[in-house]
């Protein structure tokens, strides 16, 4: 099973932040304090297992969807968007490489008509 850390802290915070769920309300209903949580959602505590498992519970999450390498669509539009938002940041490697990427799914698109 391949993931990033970050990436399933970050949809785990994501989640938490949509249901408007403060650290303390989070706490109430998981028995994790709401100083753990946020050092948990900061990376400066691995997430234990179990505690792992009733985060998820509590926010209506698949543990092993989170676990698993695959994007949603949205996750990869708002990938997409960061990218484009973020165009003249990047070095030159990187815009070339993302230059390439959008000419072949342009001709995708226009093969597709």
């Amino acid at each position: 099973m391949s993931y990033e850390v970050r990436e399933v802290v970050e949809k785990i915070k994501r989640k938490r932040e949509e249901l408007n769920l403060s650290y303390k309300e989070l706490e109430k209903k998981t028995g994790i304090s709401a100083s753990t949580l946020y050092r948990y959602e900061i990376m400066e505590t691995q997430i234990p297992i179990d505690k792992f498992q009733v985060i998820c519970k509590e926010l209506g999450l698949k543990a092993e969807e989170l676990l698993s390498s695959k994007k949603t669509d949205n996750e990869y539009e708002e990938d997409f968007k960061l990218a484009a938002r973020n165009y003249k940041e990047l070095p030159a490697d990187k815009k070339q490489l993302f230059n390439e990427m959008m000419k072949s799914v342009i001709k995708t698109l226009k093969e597709q008509k």
